[in-house]
């Protein structure tokens, strides 16, 4: 259940995400586990995606491994009227969550397993794209999830 709780973590992170602007939009973000790109119920929706993985180690019959799954976080927004004043309020809630998605405090690596969410020697230590539909703004996270089995 290494992964049950090294996501349930990253969410708890996500939804404990104070954030300074609502403009009529809910006053926190929102997991949904039923995600869809196609249905954004509401603004600061979000869920995470499965990009890849791997499996860290040597072959061995015990454990500890180490597995690195590459995951977006979407954050989804609902078209506001008003596009210039949505997009500070998407870049004001980036810049919140990257003032606590990098906070080691926060990873509970006891319980989570949590050994890193980012590629520490890269040069953009993390990154997210924006995607514009007709009804919605998705922005999406790139991390690399590192946590253990034991």
């Amino acid at each position: 259940m290494a992964w049950a709780d090294a996501s349930a973590r990253i969410i708890a992170i996500v939804e404990g995400t104070t954030l300074s602007t609502d403009l009529g939009m809910p006053p926190s973000f929102a997991y949904l586990e039923e995600a869809s790109e196609l249905s954004v119920p509401d603004s600061r929706t979000f869920w995470l995606e499965l990009r890849g993985m791997e499996m860290k180690g040597n072959v061995t019959l015990g454990l500890p491994r180490w597995f690195n799954f590459d995951v977006a976080l979407v954050v989804a927004y609902r078209l506001d009227s008003d596009p210039a004043r949505l997009f500070d309020a998407i870049a004001l809630d980036w810049e919140a969550l990257m003032q606590r998605l990098p906070d080691v405090s926060l990873w509970a690596k006891a319980s989570s397993t949590i050994e890193g969410l980012f590629v520490p020697e890269a040069e953009t230590l993390v990154g997210a794209e924006v995607d514009v539909t007709d009804t919605a703004v998705m922005v999406s996270t790139s991390m690399q999830v590192t946590f253990r089995k034991t």
